[in-house]
Order: C-alpha cells, then sequence, then structure tokens
C-alpha cells in the first residue's frame, strides 16, 4: 500500500517531545533523521505528505459513515460462493478528466465455489454514481428487473437461470459516468485526475486500496479472491500513454486520433492492485539482472513512465536507476522476484509517496527510501498479500523494512543504523498499540495505515526477529521459503509464523505474541557492576501496556567497552524475567567503563537508567539460574554433562570476553554436550528452553 512521508513537524515532535525518561544513554535512541537525503526537495516530499496523511483521515471518516453495514457483509458473503478467475477491463478514460466514457466494460469470468448449490444471485461492487448501463451473462442480456443496485455500492444478480454447481460464468457489465469524490482510498479517490503541478502534465490516475477499486469499475473486493490473470485496455487520445499491470502487448490505433493500450498479466493479483495512469509521458527503460534468473532467460525490464518535461527525467533518473540494483539485492535475499517474466515499472502520477501496483509502482516522485519500499511490496504485499486487513504489517512492516536493506546493501550500515533508530523512535509514539490490528479496527483505513504501527513498528519487529534468529543466511532463507510457499496467494500473520517455524525448526509464539499480537514496548533499567573478572549485571523491566503485555522476553546484546577506549565483543543474553541478574565473565585485567544495553539498536527497547551500583556483589546476586545448574565432570574432555529435561534448548557456549564459540541444540532428554573441539581455558554455558526463554548458566574448564 502506499508509502506516505510523514511531515517533518511530525518526526520533529517525535525526536523531540519528552515521551522517555531522562537519561544518558537515551540520546543514542533519539538520533537525528537519517543522514541520506532523496533527491527531490524537501518541501515536495512534506507537501506530499501532508496530502497523504489528509487522505487517510479522510479515508476513515468516509469509510465508517457507510462501510462495513450488515448489507455489506451479507454481500461479501454472497461474492464468497464464487471465485474470479479472469477480468477484463476495457475502458475509455482520458488524461483530462476521471469520467469513465460511454463503451467502458468490464467482463469477469468466474465458478461456482459450491460442488452441491446452484449459484442463484451474483454479487458484486460498483460505486452507486456510476450508470450501470446494462450486464450480460453468458452472452446473454440479464433483464434490468434482475439487477439490484444498493446505496453502499452492492449490486446483486439474479441470473435466468442459476449457475450450476462447480460450473463457470462470464458477466460483463456495460457503464460509465463520473465517480464522487468522497477520499476513501488510502491517499485519495479511487480514480483522480489533476495537473501535476511543477511538471506540468495533466495525469488520470487510479488508487484502489483498501477499499476503492469499486469506485472505477465494478469488481469483488475480497481479499482471500485473487483474480488469477487481468487484462487492462484503455482507449485513449494518441497524444497520452497509459500504464498498467503486466506486459503491453498491442497498441492498436483507433479513429478519431484514439489508441488503445492493451496490458495482460499471467500473474495471480489481488483486487486493489489493479491499476491505470494515463498522461504524456516518456518512457525511460533500464534493466535488472539478477543472478538467480533462469539460465537463457533475458534481463528484466524496469518500465518508467516519466512525465513528458525536459527536466522530470534529468531530475530522477539517479533515483530510478536505484531500481535495478534493489531488484537484484532483493532477488538474491528474498527469491527471484516474483513477476520476472513479465516487467517492474512505475508510472508518474500527482500523489505524495507511491503505492505498489503490481509490476507498475505509482509515484508522485523518487528517492531512494521511496523506490526501495514500493518495489519490495513486489514480494510482500503483491506476491504474498495480507489476507485480511488486520494482518497489513505483512504488507507495509516488511515494505518498510526493505528501506533498511537496500540501505544496509547499497548505502552503509551507517545509513541503515539511522533508518531503523528512527524506526523505533516512531514507534514509541503509540505506547499501547499493537502490530496486527484489533478485529474492531479492520474498516478503519486511519488504523490500517497507521504509520507508527503498521510501518515503522512493522518494520523494526522484523529486525528483532533477525536478531531472535541470529543467523541471516536462516532468516533470509526463512523468509524466501514463506514466499516460495505462499507465492501468488494470501497469508496472515498465524501463517507466516507456521512458515517461520517450520524452516527454522524453534517454536516462535512467544515472539508473535508479544511483539506482533501484544501491544507496546519494554523500557529497561540497569544497575551494574564489576566484581574482579565478572560483570554482574540487573536489568529491571516494564512494559508501556502492562495490562495488555505485562513483559517482553528479549535476546539483548551487551556492549563492554573498556576504561582505556577499547572494547569487548559484544556478550548475549536473554531476559526472562522482570527482574534477572547475569553474571558475565571478562578477561583477567579488563576494566569496563560501563555495559551497553543493545548497543546495534537491535530491540525495541527504552533504557531509563545504567547506573553502576556497589552493593551488587557476587556472593549475594541473586543468580538464582548460575546456581540451579550444576556442570560435570568439571574440568572436563569431551563432554559436558548436565541434568536432562522435558523440553528442547539450545546450548551457547561462551568464551571469557562473552563471545560465542559454540552452539549446539540439546533435545528433550539429553544430558549433554559435546566439548571435544573446544580450546583448553574457561567457558560459560548457558541453556536456554525453546519453550519458555527460561535460562541456566554454568561455568566449567576445558582440558
Amino acid at each position: 500500500m502506499p508509502r506516505f512521508y510523514a511531515p517533518a513537524s511530525l518526526l520533529l515532535t517525535l525526536l523531540t517531545a519528552p515521551l522517555f525518561p531522562a537519561a544518558a544513554q537515551q540520546a543514542a535512541r533519539l538520533a537525528p533523521a537519517p543522514s541520506f537525503a532523496p533527491r527531490v526537495s524537501r518541501a515536495e516530499l512534506e507537501a506530499g505528505a501532508q496530502a497523504c496523511r489528509k487522505g487517510h483521515m479522510q479515508a476513515a471518516a468516509a469509510l465508517l459513515a457507510h462501510r462495513p453495514t450488515t448489507d455489506s457483509r451479507r454481500h461479501e458473503r454472497l461474492m464468497n460462493r464464487y471465485d474470479v478467475t479472469f477480468a477484463q477491463l476495457d475502458l475509455r478514460l482520458e488524461r483530462t478528466s476521471k469520467e469513465i466514457g460511454v463503451g467502458s466494460n468490464v467482463l469477469t469470468r468466474a465458478r461456482n465455489v459450491s460442488a452441491t448449490t446452484a449459484l442463484d444471485t451474483i454479487g458484486f461492487e460498483l460505486f452507486p454514481s456510476l450508470t450501470l448501463d446494462s450486464l450480460t451473462l453468458d452472452g446473454r442480456r440479464v433483464p434490468a428487473a434482475r439487477v439490484q443496485r444498493l446505496p453502499t455500492g452492492d449490486v446483486r444478480v439474479r441470473p435466468v437461470t442459476p449457475i450450476a454447481p462447480g460450473a463457470t460464468f462470464a458477466l460483463r457489465a456495460w457503464y460509465r459516468g463520473i465517480p464522487t469524490a468522497t477520499g476513501s482510498a488510502a491517499i485519495g479517490d479511487g480514480i483522480s485526475s489533476d495537473n501535476s503541478g511543477r511538471w506540468g502534465n495533466r495525469v488520470t490516475w487510479t488508487l484502489s486500496e483498501p477499499f476503492s477499486a469499486y469506485e472505477w469499475w465494478p469488481c469483488k473486493q475480497v481479499l482471500v479472491d485473487k483474480l488469477d490473470s487481468v487484462a487492462v485496455w484503455i482507449t485513449t487520445s494518441s497524444d497520452a500513454k497509459a500504464g498498467s499491470n503486466g506486459v503491453l502487448e498491442r497498441t492498436v490505433p483507433l479513429p478519431g486520433n484514439k489508441v488503445r493500450y492493451e496490458w495482460k498479466s499471467r500473474y495471480p493479483i489481488a483486487y486493489y492492485l489493479v491499476s491505470v495512469t494515463i498522461a504524456e509521458y516518456v518512457d525511460y527503460t533500464t534493466y535488472a539482472r539478477p543472478a538467480n534468473l533462469p539460465a537463457g532467460s533475458g534481463p528484466i525490464p524496469i518500465v518508467n513512465y516519466i512525465y513528458n518535461n525536459p527536466q522530470t527525467l534529468p531530475t530522477f533518473r539517479a533515483d530510478i536507476d536505484d531500481t535495478a540494483p534493489m531488484l537484484e539485492n532483493f532477488s538474491t535475499k528474498f527469491g527471484l522476484y516474483p513477476f520476472w517474466r513479465e516487467k517492474y515499472g512505475h508510472c508518474m502520477a500527482p500523489f505524495g509517496g507511491g503505492m505498489e501496483h503490481q509490476t507498475m509502482t505509482s509515484q508522485g516522485s523518487f528517492s531512494f527510501g521511496l523506490t526501495s519500499h514500493e518495489l519490495f511490496h513486489q514480494w510482500f504485499g503483491d506476491n504474498v498479500t495480507c489476507r485480511a486487513w488486520q494482518d497489513i504489517w505483512i504488507n507495509e512492516g516488511f515494505a518498510s523494512y526493505g528501506e533498511y536493506i537496500s540501505l544496509q546493501d547499497l548505502r552503509s550500515q551507517a545509513d541503515a543504523d539511522q533508518w531503523i533508530i528512527e524506526a523505533q523512535n516512531v514507534s514509541f509514539s503509540q505506547p499501547d498499540g499493537s502490530v496486527v490490528l484489533p478485529d474492531a479496527d479492520s474498516t478503519n483505513v486511519g488504523r490500517i495505515f497507521d504509520y507508527a504501527l503498521s510501518y515503522k513498528k512493522g518494520g523494526a519487529v522484523i529486525h528483532m526477529l533477525r536478531h531472535v534468529i541470529d543467523n541471516d543466511s536462516a532468516f533470509f532463507a526463512s523468509l524466501a521459503a514463506f514466499q516460495q510457499q505462499y507465492g501468488g496467494r494470501t497469508a496472515r500473520t498465524v501463517n507466516l509464523k507456521q512458515s517461520l517455524e517450520a524452516s527454522l525448526n524453534r517454536p516462535l509464539g512467544w515472539f508473535f505474541d508479544q511483539w506482533l499480537y501484544g501491544a507496546g514496548y519494554p523500557s529497561v533499567s540497569v544497575r551494574w557492576n564489576q566484581v574482579g573478572n565478572t560483570l554482574i549485571l540487573n536489568l529491571s523491566q516494564t512494559a508501556s501496556a502492562p495490562a495488555l503485555t505485562p513483559f517482553f522476553r528479549l535476546p539483548l546484546e551487551i556492549g563492554l567497552p573498556s576504561a582505556t577506549g577499547s572494547s569487548l565483543p559484544a556478550a548475549r543474553i536473554e531476559q526472562t524475567q522482570a527482574v534477572q541478574t547475569f553474571l558475565i565473565p571478562l578477561p583477567v585485567g579488563f576494566t569496563l567503563s560501563a555495559p551497553a544495553l543493545d548497543p546495534a539498536h537491535w530491540n525495541l527497547l527504552q533504557i531509563t537508567r545504567v547506573q553502576r551500583d556497589n552493593a551488587l556483589v557476587l556472593a549475594t546476586a541473586p543468580d538464582a539460574a548460575t546456581a540451579t545448574l550444576r556442570a560435570f565432570p568439571n574440568p572436563c574432555t569431551d563432554v559436558l554433562r548436565f541434568a536432562p529435561t522435558a523440553t528442547a534448548r539450545t546450548a551457547d557456549v561462551l568464551d571469557l570476553t562473552g563471545r560465542r564459540v559454540a552452539r549446539v541444540m540439546v533435545p528433550a532428554a539429553q544430558d549433554f554436550v559435546p566439548t571435544a573441539t573446544l580450546a583448553r581455558g574457561t567457558y560459560l554455558l548457558q541453556l536456554t528452553e525453546a519453550s519458555t526463554g527460561r535460562v541456566q548458566q554454568a561455568r566449567f574448564c576445558k582440558e
């Protein structure tokens, strides 16, 4: 869905308001905005952002006024009695008006899904202000008396002869008119026509997400039923170009200085991703060459419809040229670009931000973050689409994290760090918000596309999941497997969880429960002391919405800078209790300046205090985990034994710097870890229960 820009005023508020308790380390959580700058004026982006956010609020108000009514829910059940297989849109449109001209029609092919019951009523949706001239069913005209239109836009058709169980049918709707402006799409109307401002081009374009496709074509607006394929034909004046999904199969000259653009996509597509843009464009095509393209395949075209103005392409060319390396990078990590047999591309339209129309994104301008966000939607949002609006984060959270991935791989880690810091800070503005929407908010457009929750917190949570997995190869492979499993289909959050668990062979229910279904985030206060060669670390956690999510299990890195300026590798611990003490071994002679909690900003976490407490001593430290684990023989040679448990555990072996030197899985009932390959020395064994996160520790020596 559209990536809209948060206004500078909002970001400034988020970065300066007293959202958190003061603390020395908190400054790192409030770092300035990213150093990379879009190659377009800030004023233009801010104007677009204001328009986008206004569109969100208008959408929420408009939809709550008329959707979903009891009739609409009944109508959805009626539409779910058939499965859409194909739609051909044949439209008469001009770049100077949003009027849908006489002769426009849509052919829908579908199948009665019941194996036993005839389909006696066919339901679809069409905006009430559009004129429905006639309907044909399998080539025969449907009598007007058998067609019912409701003020909600619901249309019900009673066939003269009901559709037999399992049978296919073809319904063609002839319609025309001018949709009334509603602001009910996420960033505007279903169809709009306006001037491009500084570029001097008149444009007509569509933006259907989430519920506005019916404003410009008769359709079934149900996420779970993707079209198997779609054809979009646009007849317009010959001085314009029309862009849409898939491949431009033909351009047909017609009488009266008209031309018909015939686009066709053979991939499954959600109703809201079908699109049309019309303007005086120039075609600027580049190519991507992913390393995993099948042998003998040509490069993937990136077809860019840019305003026909001498200054437009030179202004954006460098940003547009970033698209190919982004596509190649995503293909390497998450699986080949899903629509590689057709194309990727952009159509310019005068709105702020972008909308990830399948194979041809609509964008108001070009910048590194915007282009990477909309491109990554082709994997998350287009190839795999959220099955319900409650799970919009599958679209928006991953697309947002695509910005981080592109910065990390194609710009610098410093730029990526700034991105995640900003994402976390924006997320803090919603202390009781969840990533997965409550069911009651599933039609509230403002909540569906909440910038802090669906976008930024969604992206920040994916970053945390990467840290939990702690293996980039496994992380990217598991997401590529999810793409392969659900490609061309829809998925819910639980489907993602199950897919990742199967790929990674580990339970993730605790993570999804607290970070996706749960609300808010944790704050941690730190007390520490160094006693000899041991760091005593006491963590005290509070939750921002304790009535909803009282505790967050946290895998944490602890930075270990010395008083002389050097640093040890970060130690990794896991907080599994609200108040918990850890013992971290330090090298002989090492003096710690102060531990740094989560120095790489993996976690959505506020740090309220980091304070040395000389009262923390080894004799009194409540290190129950170490006290309850007895490991033997100690010293050991080939194996180190301990008491078995009924649950599987992960065994981490850390050296005296806190660096992990070995990790093995300990199945239920197993009572040992192999130590033969360890060098001689002193180590710390950490056993973490997979089901509960409970950690036990024991120091041992290897001979």
